[in-house]
Protein backbone atom coordinates (compact mmCIF):
# COMPACT_ATOMS: atom_id res chain seq x y z
CA UNK A 1 0.00 0.00 0.00
CA UNK A 2 2.78 2.43 0.90
CA UNK A 3 4.59 1.72 -2.34
CA UNK A 4 1.40 2.44 -4.28
CA UNK A 5 0.64 5.72 -2.48
CA UNK A 6 4.17 7.10 -2.43
CA UNK A 7 3.94 8.69 -5.92
CA UNK A 8 0.85 10.63 -4.78
CA UNK A 9 3.01 13.05 -2.82
CA UNK A 10 4.61 14.38 -5.97
CA UNK A 11 1.83 13.73 -8.48
CA UNK A 12 -0.68 15.98 -6.69
CA UNK A 13 1.11 19.06 -7.98
CA UNK A 14 3.84 21.40 -6.75
CA UNK A 15 1.96 24.70 -6.69
CA UNK A 16 0.35 24.24 -3.27
CA UNK A 17 2.45 22.05 -0.98
CA UNK A 18 0.08 22.27 1.98
CA UNK A 19 -2.91 21.25 -0.10
CA UNK A 20 -0.86 18.46 -1.64
CA UNK A 21 0.05 17.07 1.79
CA UNK A 22 -3.53 17.31 3.06
CA UNK A 23 -4.91 15.49 0.00
CA UNK A 24 -2.21 12.85 0.27
CA UNK A 25 -3.01 12.20 3.91
CA UNK A 26 -6.73 12.02 3.11
CA UNK A 27 -6.05 9.44 0.39
CA UNK A 28 -3.95 7.41 2.79
CA UNK A 29 -6.44 7.54 5.64
CA UNK A 30 -9.82 6.97 4.01
CA UNK A 31 -9.65 3.23 3.20
CA UNK A 32 -8.46 2.13 6.64
CA UNK A 33 -9.37 4.68 9.28
CA UNK A 34 -12.75 3.17 10.04
CA UNK A 35 -11.22 -0.27 10.49
CA UNK A 36 -8.57 0.98 12.89
CA UNK A 37 -10.45 3.41 15.09
CA UNK A 38 -14.05 2.31 14.81
CA UNK A 39 -17.00 4.54 13.98
CA UNK A 40 -17.59 7.34 16.44
CA UNK A 41 -14.37 6.65 18.39
CA UNK A 42 -12.18 9.61 19.24
CA UNK A 43 -8.62 8.78 18.20
CA UNK A 44 -5.58 10.05 20.12
CA UNK A 45 -3.08 12.41 18.56
CA UNK A 46 0.66 12.67 18.95
CA UNK A 47 1.59 15.33 21.49
CA UNK A 48 3.20 18.44 20.04
CA UNK A 49 6.80 19.00 21.12
CA UNK A 50 6.10 22.46 22.49
CA UNK A 51 9.13 22.36 24.76
CA UNK A 52 11.51 22.00 21.81
CA UNK A 53 9.59 24.71 19.97
CA UNK A 54 10.15 26.99 22.96
CA UNK A 55 13.87 26.24 22.82
CA UNK A 56 14.17 27.00 19.10
CA UNK A 57 11.99 30.10 19.48
CA UNK A 58 14.47 31.44 22.00
CA UNK A 59 17.54 30.49 20.00
CA UNK A 60 16.34 31.90 16.67
CA UNK A 61 13.99 34.60 17.95
CA UNK A 62 11.03 33.25 15.97
CA UNK A 63 7.51 32.31 17.00
CA UNK A 64 6.04 28.88 16.43
CA UNK A 65 2.40 29.66 15.83
CA UNK A 66 -0.03 29.76 12.94
CA UNK A 67 1.29 28.68 9.57
CA UNK A 68 4.80 27.78 10.72
CA UNK A 69 3.50 25.32 13.30
CA UNK A 70 0.78 24.02 10.99
CA UNK A 71 3.30 23.24 8.26
CA UNK A 72 5.48 21.21 10.63
CA UNK A 73 2.63 19.07 11.88
CA UNK A 74 0.90 18.64 8.55
CA UNK A 75 4.19 17.27 7.24
CA UNK A 76 4.63 15.03 10.28
CA UNK A 77 1.12 13.62 9.94
CA UNK A 78 1.62 12.94 6.24
CA UNK A 79 4.94 11.22 6.92
CA UNK A 80 4.12 9.23 10.06
CA UNK A 81 0.34 9.03 10.36
CA UNK A 82 -1.38 8.82 13.73
CA UNK A 83 -1.13 6.63 16.84
CA UNK A 84 -3.98 4.51 15.45
CA UNK A 85 -2.66 4.38 11.90
CA UNK A 86 1.15 4.65 11.82
CA UNK A 87 2.89 4.93 8.46
CA UNK A 88 6.34 5.94 7.25
CA UNK A 89 5.67 7.75 3.99
CA UNK A 90 8.79 7.85 1.87
CA UNK A 91 10.26 5.11 4.00
CA UNK A 92 11.09 2.96 1.01
CA UNK A 93 13.28 5.70 -0.47
CA UNK A 94 14.87 6.37 2.92
CA UNK A 95 15.56 2.69 3.67
CA UNK A 96 13.17 2.41 6.63
CA UNK A 97 12.52 -1.27 5.86
CA UNK A 98 16.06 -1.95 7.07
CA UNK A 99 15.16 -0.45 10.46
CA UNK A 100 11.63 -1.66 11.18
CA UNK A 101 8.70 -3.67 9.88
CA UNK A 102 5.48 -1.86 8.96
CA UNK A 103 3.59 -5.03 9.92
CA UNK A 104 5.07 -4.81 13.39
CA UNK A 105 3.94 -1.19 13.66
CA UNK A 106 0.33 -2.17 13.15
CA UNK A 107 0.67 -5.03 15.61
CA UNK A 108 1.94 -2.67 18.31
CA UNK A 109 -0.13 0.42 17.45
CA UNK A 110 -3.74 1.34 17.98
CA UNK A 111 -6.19 0.82 20.82
CA UNK A 112 -6.00 -2.25 23.02
CA UNK A 113 -8.13 -5.09 21.70
CA UNK A 114 -9.93 -7.03 24.43
CA UNK A 115 -9.10 -10.32 22.75
CA UNK A 116 -5.52 -10.49 24.01
CA UNK A 117 -4.72 -13.36 21.67
CA UNK A 118 -5.19 -10.96 18.76
CA UNK A 119 -2.05 -9.17 20.02
CA UNK A 120 -3.06 -5.69 18.88
CA UNK A 121 -2.41 -2.42 20.68
CA UNK A 122 0.67 -3.77 22.44
CA UNK A 123 2.38 -0.41 22.93
CA UNK A 124 -0.66 1.30 24.37
CA UNK A 125 -1.37 -1.66 26.64
CA UNK A 126 2.11 -2.12 28.08
CA UNK A 127 4.10 1.07 27.47
CA UNK A 128 1.99 4.20 27.02
CA UNK A 129 1.03 4.61 30.68
CA UNK A 130 4.67 5.51 31.39
CA UNK A 131 6.20 6.55 28.05
CA UNK A 132 3.09 8.27 26.69
CA UNK A 133 1.27 7.71 23.40
CA UNK A 134 3.83 9.99 21.73
CA UNK A 135 6.83 8.24 23.29
CA UNK A 136 7.77 11.50 25.02
CA UNK A 137 8.12 9.97 28.48
CA UNK A 138 5.03 11.82 29.66
CA UNK A 139 2.47 9.11 30.27
CA UNK A 140 -0.12 9.35 33.07
CA UNK A 141 2.27 7.84 35.61
CA UNK A 142 5.40 9.75 34.56
CA UNK A 143 5.30 12.46 37.23
CA UNK A 144 5.26 9.86 39.99
CA UNK A 145 8.31 7.95 38.76
CA UNK A 146 11.98 8.56 39.52
CA UNK A 147 13.76 8.34 37.17
CA UNK A 148 11.26 9.60 34.62
CA UNK A 149 10.34 7.19 31.80
CA UNK A 150 12.53 7.45 28.73
CA UNK A 151 11.65 10.12 26.15
CA UNK A 152 12.27 8.34 22.83
CA UNK A 153 12.10 11.46 20.66
CA UNK A 154 15.83 12.22 20.72
CA UNK A 155 16.67 8.69 19.61
CA UNK A 156 19.00 8.48 22.63
CA UNK A 157 19.07 5.38 24.84
CA UNK A 158 21.20 4.72 27.90
CA UNK A 159 21.88 1.02 28.09
CA UNK A 160 23.33 -0.31 24.87
CA UNK A 161 26.39 -1.86 23.27
CA UNK A 162 27.19 1.15 21.07
CA UNK A 163 29.27 4.21 22.06
CA UNK A 164 27.86 7.53 23.21
CA UNK A 165 26.28 9.38 20.29
CA UNK A 166 25.25 6.25 18.38
CA UNK A 167 21.87 4.54 18.14
CA UNK A 168 21.23 1.23 19.92
CA UNK A 169 21.09 -2.08 18.10
CA UNK A 170 17.95 -4.20 17.89
CA UNK A 171 19.51 -6.58 20.40
CA UNK A 172 20.03 -3.69 22.84
CA UNK A 173 16.39 -2.60 22.73
CA UNK A 174 15.13 -6.19 22.82
CA UNK A 175 17.23 -6.91 25.91
CA UNK A 176 15.72 -3.92 27.74
CA UNK A 177 12.13 -4.89 26.90
CA UNK A 178 12.75 -8.52 27.77
CA UNK A 179 14.70 -7.98 31.01
CA UNK A 180 13.48 -4.59 32.19
CA UNK A 181 15.70 -2.07 33.98
CA UNK A 182 16.56 -3.05 37.52
CA UNK A 183 16.02 -0.32 40.09
CA UNK A 184 13.43 1.53 37.97
CA UNK A 185 9.74 1.19 37.12
CA UNK A 186 10.63 -0.50 33.80
CA UNK A 187 9.53 -4.15 34.23
CA UNK A 188 10.58 -7.32 32.47
CA UNK A 189 8.21 -8.56 29.76
CA UNK A 190 9.86 -11.91 29.08
CA UNK A 191 7.10 -13.86 30.84
CA UNK A 192 4.27 -11.72 29.46
CA UNK A 193 5.10 -11.31 25.77
CA UNK A 194 6.43 -13.73 23.19
CA UNK A 195 9.41 -12.89 20.98
CA UNK A 196 7.23 -11.68 18.10
CA UNK A 197 5.35 -9.27 20.36
CA UNK A 198 8.59 -7.96 21.85
CA UNK A 199 9.92 -7.42 18.32
CA UNK A 200 6.77 -5.45 17.50
CA UNK A 201 7.21 -3.18 20.51
CA UNK A 202 10.90 -2.65 19.68
CA UNK A 203 9.98 -1.63 16.13
CA UNK A 204 7.30 0.71 17.44
CA UNK A 205 9.80 2.36 19.80
CA UNK A 206 12.11 2.91 16.83
CA UNK A 207 9.19 4.36 14.87
CA UNK A 208 8.48 6.82 17.69
CA UNK A 209 12.18 7.73 17.75
CA UNK A 210 12.26 8.28 13.96
CA UNK A 211 9.17 10.46 14.22
CA UNK A 212 10.55 12.41 17.19
CA UNK A 213 13.92 12.99 15.54
CA UNK A 214 12.19 14.13 12.33
CA UNK A 215 9.97 16.46 14.35
CA UNK A 216 12.98 18.10 15.99
CA UNK A 217 14.72 18.49 12.63
CA UNK A 218 11.63 20.03 11.07
CA UNK A 219 11.18 22.47 13.95
CA UNK A 220 14.83 23.53 13.78
CA UNK A 221 14.76 23.85 9.99
CA UNK A 222 11.46 25.73 9.84
CA UNK A 223 12.86 28.29 12.27
CA UNK A 224 15.41 29.26 9.61
CA UNK A 225 12.74 30.03 7.01
CA UNK A 226 10.77 33.22 6.56
CA UNK A 227 7.05 33.40 7.23
CA UNK A 228 6.70 37.17 7.37
CA UNK A 229 4.95 37.64 4.00
CA UNK A 230 2.68 35.45 1.82
CA UNK A 231 5.49 35.21 -0.73
CA UNK A 232 7.99 33.99 1.89
CA UNK A 233 5.45 31.50 3.21
CA UNK A 234 4.81 30.04 -0.26
CA UNK A 235 8.52 29.74 -0.97
CA UNK A 236 9.10 28.11 2.41
CA UNK A 237 6.34 25.55 1.90
CA UNK A 238 7.64 24.64 -1.54
CA UNK A 239 11.13 23.93 -0.17
CA UNK A 240 10.57 22.80 3.43
CA UNK A 241 7.74 20.40 2.52
CA UNK A 242 9.40 18.93 -0.55
CA UNK A 243 10.35 15.28 -0.83
CA UNK A 244 13.98 16.35 -1.17
CA UNK A 245 13.92 17.89 2.31
CA UNK A 246 11.43 15.67 4.16
CA UNK A 247 12.58 12.29 2.88
CA UNK A 248 15.99 12.58 1.25
CA UNK A 249 17.58 15.09 3.61
CA UNK A 250 15.88 14.66 6.99
CA UNK A 251 14.46 11.14 7.19
CA UNK A 252 17.23 9.59 5.12
CA UNK A 253 19.95 10.91 7.42
CA UNK A 254 18.10 9.72 10.54
CA UNK A 255 17.50 6.26 9.11
CA UNK A 256 21.19 5.94 8.23
CA UNK A 257 22.07 6.44 11.90
CA UNK A 258 19.85 3.50 12.81
CA UNK A 259 20.87 1.15 10.00
CA UNK A 260 24.55 1.59 10.86
CA UNK A 261 24.05 0.97 14.60
CA UNK A 262 25.10 -2.69 14.51
CA UNK A 263 28.37 -1.71 12.84
CA UNK A 264 29.28 0.51 15.79
CA UNK A 265 28.57 -2.04 18.55
CA UNK A 266 31.55 -2.44 20.86
CA UNK A 267 33.09 -5.89 21.00
CA UNK A 268 34.66 -7.11 24.21
CA UNK A 269 38.40 -6.72 23.67
CA UNK A 270 41.36 -7.71 25.81
CA UNK A 271 41.37 -10.68 28.15
CA UNK A 272 38.13 -12.27 29.26
CA UNK A 273 36.71 -11.35 32.67
CA UNK A 274 37.71 -13.79 35.39
CA UNK A 275 34.37 -14.20 37.12
CA UNK A 276 33.58 -17.60 35.61
CA UNK A 277 33.58 -19.53 38.90
CA UNK A 278 32.40 -22.71 37.16
CA UNK A 279 35.45 -22.87 34.94
CA UNK A 280 38.06 -25.43 35.99
CA UNK A 281 40.63 -22.77 35.13
CA UNK A 282 39.19 -20.24 37.59
CA UNK A 283 41.93 -18.79 39.77
CA UNK A 284 40.88 -16.80 42.85
CA UNK A 285 44.30 -15.19 43.14
CA UNK A 286 44.02 -13.93 39.56
CA UNK A 287 40.63 -12.41 40.36
CA UNK A 288 41.94 -10.79 43.53
CA UNK A 289 44.82 -9.23 41.62
CA UNK A 290 42.42 -7.88 38.98
CA UNK A 291 40.14 -6.40 41.67
CA UNK A 292 43.11 -4.71 43.33
CA UNK A 293 44.20 -3.16 40.01
CA UNK A 294 40.61 -2.09 39.35
CA UNK A 295 40.42 -0.40 42.73
CA UNK A 296 43.56 1.62 41.97
CA UNK A 297 42.11 2.64 38.58
CA UNK A 298 38.82 3.61 40.26
CA UNK A 299 40.65 6.22 42.33
CA UNK A 300 43.23 7.03 39.65
CA UNK A 301 43.17 7.03 35.83
CA UNK A 302 39.57 5.83 35.66
CA UNK A 303 38.40 8.86 37.67
CA UNK A 304 35.35 6.87 38.81
CA UNK A 305 35.66 8.33 42.31
CA UNK A 306 34.66 11.76 40.97
CA UNK A 307 31.02 10.73 40.64
CA UNK A 308 30.62 7.44 42.48
CA UNK A 309 32.39 8.71 45.56
CA UNK A 310 35.32 7.51 47.69
CA UNK A 311 33.24 4.73 49.24
CA UNK A 312 31.28 3.90 46.04
CA UNK A 313 28.00 5.18 47.49
CA UNK A 314 27.21 7.35 44.46
CA UNK A 315 27.75 10.57 46.40
CA UNK A 316 30.72 12.04 44.55
CA UNK A 317 28.49 14.64 42.90
CA UNK A 318 24.72 14.85 43.05
CA UNK A 319 23.90 18.17 41.38
CA UNK A 320 24.22 17.30 37.68
CA UNK A 321 21.43 16.57 35.17
CA UNK A 322 20.92 14.20 32.25
CA UNK A 323 21.05 15.31 28.62
CA UNK A 324 17.26 15.36 28.26
CA UNK A 325 17.33 18.25 30.74
CA UNK A 326 20.52 19.88 29.44
CA UNK A 327 19.09 19.81 25.93
CA UNK A 328 16.85 22.69 26.98
CA UNK A 329 18.82 24.39 29.73
CA UNK A 330 22.37 23.93 28.56
CA UNK A 331 24.60 23.98 31.62
CA UNK A 332 23.23 22.44 34.81
CA UNK A 333 23.37 25.79 36.61
CA UNK A 334 20.78 27.27 34.24
CA UNK A 335 18.09 25.00 35.69
CA UNK A 336 17.97 27.55 38.51
CA UNK A 337 16.89 30.25 36.02
CA UNK A 338 13.30 30.74 37.21
CA UNK A 339 12.09 32.43 34.03
CA UNK A 340 13.54 29.73 31.78
CA UNK A 341 12.23 26.95 34.01
CA UNK A 342 8.74 28.44 34.07
CA UNK A 343 8.72 28.75 30.27
CA UNK A 344 9.58 25.08 29.77
CA UNK A 345 7.15 23.86 32.42
CA UNK A 346 4.39 25.98 30.85
CA UNK A 347 5.22 24.42 27.47
CA UNK A 348 4.64 20.97 28.96
CA UNK A 349 8.03 19.87 30.27
CA UNK A 350 8.55 17.78 33.39
CA UNK A 351 10.27 19.38 36.40
CA UNK A 352 14.04 18.72 36.17
CA UNK A 353 15.52 16.17 38.55
CA UNK A 354 19.16 15.64 39.41
CA UNK A 355 20.76 12.53 38.02
CA UNK A 356 22.43 10.60 40.83
CA UNK A 357 25.43 8.33 40.13
CA UNK A 358 24.94 4.64 40.84
CA UNK A 359 25.50 3.43 44.40
CA UNK A 360 27.79 0.54 43.54
CA UNK A 361 27.48 -1.04 46.97
CA UNK A 362 23.84 -1.95 46.37
CA UNK A 363 24.67 -4.26 43.46
CA UNK A 364 21.83 -2.79 41.37
CA UNK A 365 23.01 -2.28 37.79
CA UNK A 366 20.31 -0.78 35.61
CA UNK A 367 21.93 -1.81 32.35
CA UNK A 368 22.42 -5.44 33.44
CA UNK A 369 24.81 -7.18 35.81
CA UNK A 370 26.67 -9.44 33.39
CA UNK A 371 30.38 -8.59 33.09
CA UNK A 372 29.83 -7.55 29.45
CA UNK A 373 27.06 -5.14 30.57
CA UNK A 374 29.40 -3.42 33.04
CA UNK A 375 32.17 -3.46 30.40
CA UNK A 376 29.92 -1.53 27.97
CA UNK A 377 29.02 1.01 30.65
CA UNK A 378 32.70 1.67 31.46
CA UNK A 379 34.06 1.39 27.92
CA UNK A 380 31.30 3.32 26.10
CA UNK A 381 29.89 5.53 28.82
CA UNK A 382 26.14 5.91 29.29
CA UNK A 383 24.47 7.97 26.59
CA UNK A 384 22.39 10.89 27.79
CA UNK A 385 24.12 11.05 31.16
CA UNK A 386 27.33 12.57 32.62
CA UNK A 387 28.90 9.05 32.62
CA UNK A 388 31.72 9.37 30.04
CA UNK A 389 33.42 6.73 27.95
CA UNK A 390 36.67 5.30 29.30
CA UNK A 391 39.68 7.52 28.89
CA UNK A 392 42.07 6.71 26.05
CA UNK A 393 44.66 6.16 28.79
CA UNK A 394 42.83 2.98 29.81
CA UNK A 395 43.54 -0.25 27.98
CA UNK A 396 40.84 -2.88 27.51
CA UNK A 397 42.49 -4.94 30.23
CA UNK A 398 42.21 -1.89 32.51
CA UNK A 399 38.50 -1.74 31.76
CA UNK A 400 38.09 -5.39 32.75
CA UNK A 401 39.94 -4.70 36.00
CA UNK A 402 37.46 -1.91 36.78
CA UNK A 403 34.61 -4.28 35.88
CA UNK A 404 35.90 -6.87 38.32
CA UNK A 405 36.30 -4.26 41.05
CA UNK A 406 32.77 -2.88 40.52
CA UNK A 407 31.28 -6.38 40.65
CA UNK A 408 33.17 -7.10 43.88
CA UNK A 409 31.97 -4.01 45.75
CA UNK A 410 28.53 -5.34 46.84
CA UNK A 411 30.24 -8.34 48.47
CA UNK A 412 32.71 -6.37 50.53
CA UNK A 413 32.11 -6.27 54.27
CA UNK A 414 31.43 -2.53 54.06
CA UNK A 415 28.44 -3.30 51.82
CA UNK A 416 26.90 -5.84 54.15
CA UNK A 417 24.45 -4.80 56.88
CA UNK A 418 26.00 -4.73 60.31
CA UNK A 419 24.99 -7.45 62.74
CA UNK A 420 21.96 -6.35 64.65
CA UNK A 421 22.06 -6.80 68.42
CA UNK A 422 19.75 -9.47 69.73
CA UNK A 423 17.10 -7.98 71.95
CA UNK A 424 15.73 -10.23 74.67
CA UNK A 425 12.67 -9.11 76.49
CA UNK A 426 13.11 -8.92 80.23
CA UNK A 427 10.18 -10.83 81.69
CA UNK A 428 11.04 -10.16 85.32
Amino acid sequence: MLCYLQPCLTSLGESNPMKRLRIFWALLSMPMIGLVTGCGTESPDFRVNNVYMEKISRELDVKFAGQRQEDVYTALTAMFGTPDLPVVTGGEDAGVSDVLSVENLHLAAGPVIKDYEAGKGLYRQHCAHCHGVTGDGYGPTAKFLNPYPRDFRMGTFKFKSTPVGYRPTDDDLTRIVRNGINGTAMPSFKEMLDSGQIDAIVDYVKYLALRGQTERSLISLSGDYGYETPEETTETQAELLSKEVLVDEILGAIVEEWTSASETATEAEGRDPVYDFSSPEFDQSELDESIARGQQLYYGAGACVTCHGPTQLGDGQTTDYDNWTKDFFGEAAKVADAELLDAYLTAGGLPPRNIIPRNLRQGVYRGGRRPIDIYWRVKNGIDGTPMPAASSQLTDDDVWDIVNFVLSVPYQSLSQPADMPEFVRDRN
